[in-house]
């Protein structure tokens, strides 16, 4: 990966973001494992002007439902295995922050395994 590879992935998800509502002074929680896709999700979130509520993967479903609730997250980064153990937790929720799915997917460019960036408001 390049730092212009990074950069590219940083600018699309931040683009993401912003078509999804967020700006400054927002929150966005980043529920990913400690690699590429968080650092990625990091600068996109700081690129859009918004603070950056860095979750823990193993976090427990209560705990994530009070922080999300108590930062008042406007968007949350995560991956399919995250959405699928917290998704109930939202689904209760009155507060549903917007949500953004990185798919981990083959990427034959760089030979890495990087998200593609999907967006799904719901």
């Amino acid at each position: 990966m390049t730092y212009a590879q990074l950069g590219h992935r940083v600018m699309q998800l931040a683009r993401s973001l912003r078509e999804a509502g967020v700006g400054p002074g927002d929150r966005v929680a980043v529920v990913l494992p400690n690699d590429g896709p968080f650092v990625v999700s990091v600068f996109a979130a700081v690129m859009s002007g918004a603070i950056v509520v860095p979750l823990d993967v193993a976090i427990r479903p209560k705990g994530f439902a009070d922080i999300v609730r108590d930062c008042d997250v406007k968007a949350l980064i995560v991956d399919e295995h995250a959405l699928v153990r917290l998704k109930p937790v939202l689904n209760r929720q009155s507060h549903k922050p917007g949500i953004i799915i990185l798919q981990r997917e083959s990427n034959r460019e760089s030979g890495t395994n990087w998200p593609a960036f999907e967006d799904i408001r719901k």
